[in-house]
């Protein structure tokens, strides 16, 4: 990793430099990569990405790491084991505690799956896993892609405090954000011990200005305790025994878990447009593309500017595009809407996700010209534009006949 190139986790929002990260960012890499072994125990939380909405379980997870891209995670809530990954360097298995599942691939060989348990959040839990599902004491470890690929704030300060009663080094990293007359400050602040460099807390949030505070986005904390650097951990622990009459699912066989959704008609939304136009989904001519949106979240934004052009291309010039904001407070949303390109259909609907059930924002559902919702998948990255196009193809095909996407 590059000395004058240390990044640090901040929702990838920016780029920058930040002196005052460099060296600390440094030390931490180098004392993960002196390191046999290390195991801890990782407390992990995240708040509702809606409100109101019922708190997401915090997990649990317990992690051990070695050289050689050796790594077990077990995963727990209440105490008790619900999923978990393990890697003996050359092969890995995940497992569902819950569902009773198993799978396994060659390291590299074969694209990550996650078996996930149902009673869980498909992207909290993974989330999870993936930060841990590698040896960060290996360079090019996830420990390093975490401070290279998480990148840099606008400012960086770095303090000495008392984190979990250890003496710690402090980074705040910032980050603002303007769209419009909209602002939002980017948090990211990350605690190592003083004395070895080790990684104690790591959080990231939002600050958001005055007329957007009464829908805060979501938050994450991760908390290490119970570290334990060069334990003499033995190689048995990262070999992985599955228990008699388990359940084997080939890699290739996996599938993301179907939306609910799929199949609901759409006209039961009764969603009704800014000027009080009632949204019809039954135009057997036309698909619509219904995303959700809300006035702090830069990834919706992203979304929205990408599937505003899906009009415009001759092959879904007959595509609805349906932005509804989740915003509470009416006028920040009209002031959120109003800024949309034309031709988006502009919907405040603040209690829409609660009534489908639906996670996070942003989420996009494709309702088929038969009325059904046909594809939901929740988040927005450079893939997901592709996904929709080749989903939109399909249900105009053949509705009812759609890979669901991911929710």
């Amino acid at each position: 990793m590059s000395r004058n190139r240390f990044a640090v986790f901040l929702l990838g929002v920016g780029v920058g430099q930040a002196a005052a990260g460099e060296e600390l960012g440094q030390q931490v890499l180098e004392a993960l990569q002196k390191l046999d072994s290390l195991v801890m125990r990782v407390n992990y939380t995240s708040p509702p990405c809606t409100v109101p909405a019922p708190a997401p379980p915090a997990l649990v997870a317990d992690v051990a790491m070695a050289r050689g891209g050796r790594f077990r995670v077990c995963v727990l809530h209440a105490g008790k084991e619900v999923a978990g990954v393990c890697s003996d360097g050359t092969t890995i298995f995940e497992w569902d505690s819950l569902g009773k599942r198993w799978t396994r691939y060659a390291k590299g060989g074969a694209e990550q799956c996650r078996l996930i348990p149902g009673s869980f959040e498909n992207a909290q839990l993974a989330f999870l896993v993936d930060h841990y599902a590698g040896s960060w004491l290996d360079p090019g470890g996830p420990y390093e892609w975490w401070l290279q690929r998480l990148q840099l704030a606008d400012e960086v300060t770095r303090t000495t405090e008392t984190v979990v009663g250890r003496p710690c080094n402090v980074l705040l990293a910032r980050k603002e954000i303007r769209e419009g007359p909209f602002r939002a400050t980017n948090l990211a602040r990350l605690a190592y011990e003083s004395a070895t460099h080790l990684p104690v807390l790591e959080e990231c949030s939002v600050e958001l200005s005055p007329e957007l505070a009464a829908d805060p986005p979501p938050a994450y904390r991760f908390s290490y305790e119970q570290v334990l650097p060069n334990g003499g951990v033995s190689s048995d622990l990262f070999v992985y025994r599955a228990p008699e009459g388990f359940n084997f699912v080939d890699p290739q066989e996996l599938r993301p878990p179907i939306s609910p959704l799929v199949g609901q008609l759409a006209s039961t939304w009764n969603l009704e447009s800014l000027d009080g136009r009632v949204i019809s989904f039954d135009d057997a001519k036309k698909q619509s593309v219904v995303v959700t949106t809300a006035a702090w979240c830069l990834t919706c934004k992203a979304a929205v500017r990408a599937l505003s052009a899906l009009p415009q291309e001759p092959e879904f010039k007959d595509v609805q595009v349906v932005v509804v904001s989740l915003d509470r407070d009416r006028s920040v949303a009209t002031r959120h809407l109003k800024e949309l390109p034309a031709g988006l259909v502009p919907v405040n609907e603040p209690a829409f996700h609660d009534r489908l059930g639906l996670p996070g924002v942003p989420t996009i559902l494709i309702v088929g010209p038969d009325g059904r919702v046909a594809w939901v998948q929740r988040g927005w990255s450079d893939t997901t534009l592709d996904a929709v196009r080749q989903a939109l193809r399909a249900c105009g095909k053949a509705p009812g006949q759609v890979p669901p996407g991911r929710i």
